[in-house]
């Protein structure tokens, strides 16, 4: 470096903090808190799959209703 000329640095960060962070949680953490919730799917599974099927059917007449041919 030439006479009269500074180096200038970057500013350092803020040591972390000791508190616990309230922003967010860890892959772990959420997937433990999922586990602890009950799973409505789990317990009942053919009622969505009968569920799933009249909605097919009902969808399937209305658009049979809509778009069907005029041969009556």
């Amino acid at each position: 470096m030439a006479d009269g000329e500074t180096q200038v640095s970057a500013p350092t960060p803020p040591p972390p903090s000791e508190q616990p962070r309230t922003g967010g949680t860890s892959p772990a953490e959420a997937d433990r808190i999922a586990s602890d919730q009950e799973d409505a799917f789990a317990e009942k599974p053919h009622l969505y799959a009968a569920g799933a099927l009249v909605g097919g059917f009902v969808f399937a007449k209305v658009l049979g209703a809509l778009f069907g041919s005029d041969d009556d």
